[in-house]
């Protein structure tokens, strides 16, 4: 009984020591692994260190603090920033615009700063204009105070994204004119996420060949129709995610019904910092099932009546 308890006291010294050690090793792991961070200095004497965010633009710099599910973005006008401290390099605001506006390569930016948020020295408090003058208007200075100050902007990290693609008409011929794709990025929680980045999208559909021009293929070849490129800023994410109307391009499919009825939709949205999220949406309509249309097109070789009115003005083929 003596000897089982000495064993099992030295079983839990020797796992303290060894989880200690582990603990060690991972901090002085990370710190080796922390790269130098941008510390900006604003004009009222503070003091902000963090990455810079790829919303970086002419009109404010924009940093960054990330933890494992979401950032902290923090929007800083320019002309707000007196100088920054990047690998203990001084560079003046002016140098600072335009090394990251006119995306100048910076070898000694690393791709993660550190997410601190320092006071390095102690300041006089600001003090704010008078808001309204004697003659009972705003001043200019109070307007700019109240209404241009920089705000801080929370984000959660997009984990996935929902995406879906249908058929639509959005104006006011009879044909169909294209796909209306709809994405909703999602944090842990299954929240939406407001982001930044671009949305590519790419439609695949088989097309009837003659038999001679491919017998191993049975008479249909697998094609790429059409291909977009759509910008995605957080004012046009809403709760329900966004929507983009994406047109029939070369190949109509409503024109040339050698092209299948259904087809592929390969969907890719990338958003800086949190990565790219692919989906491929396959049984999508591209020509709405209409019995009379085929009977029309078989008989009489075209899909249109003669008083409908269609947006290209072709007969199909």
């Amino acid at each position: 009984m003596i000897c089982n308890l000495i064993d099992n006291t030295l079983l839990r010294q020797t796992t303290s020591a060894v989880a200690t050690w582990i603990v060690a090793t991972a901090m002085v792991v990370s710190v080796a692994q922390a790269g130098p961070r941008i510390s900006v200095q604003v004009a009222s004497g503070r003091v902000f260190a963090g990455e810079v965010s790829s919303q970086t633009d002419a009109t404010s710099l924009w940093l960054v603090n990330r933890s494992r599910s979401a950032e902290l973005l923090r929007p800083i006008a320019w002309n707000r920033v007196v100088s920054a401290q990047i690998n203990g390099e001084t560079l003046a605001a002016q140098q600072l615009r335009e090394r990251l506006v006119n995306s100048t390569p910076l070898a000694e930016m690393p791709a993660v700063f550190s997410s601190q948020v320092t006071d390095e020295t102690e300041h006089e408090p600001e003090l704010l204009p008078e808001p309204i003058g004697r003659d009972g208007t705003m001043s200019q200075e109070a307007q700019d105070v109240l209404f241009s100050a920089p705000k801080t902007v929370f984000r959660h990290k997009v984990v996935s994204v929902s995406f879906d693609a249908y058929l639509a008409n959005w104006d006011g011929d009879v044909e169909a004119d294209g796909l209306i794709v709809q994405a909703i990025p999602l944090d842990a929680g299954g929240h939406t996420v407001p982001v930044k980045g671009h949305l590519v999208v790419e439609l695949f559909a088989a097309r009837r060949i003659a038999f001679q021009d491919g017998p191993q293929l049975q008479g249909r070849r697998i094609e790429q129709i059409g291909r977009w490129t759509k910008q995605v800023a957080p004012p046009l994410v809403h709760p329900e995610g966004a929507w983009f109307k994406l047109p029939f391009q070369a190949e109509h499919p409503e024109f040339n019904t050698r092209i299948a009825t259904s087809g592929l939709v390969h969907v890719k949205l990338v958003v800086p910092g949190d990565g790219v999220f692919e989906a491929s949406l396959d049984g999508i309509r591209i020509r709405p099932y209409a019995p009379l249309r085929d009977n029309l097109q078989q008989v009489e070789g075209r899909r249109f009546l003669p008083n409908e009115r269609t947006g290209r003005g072709v007969p199909s083929r």
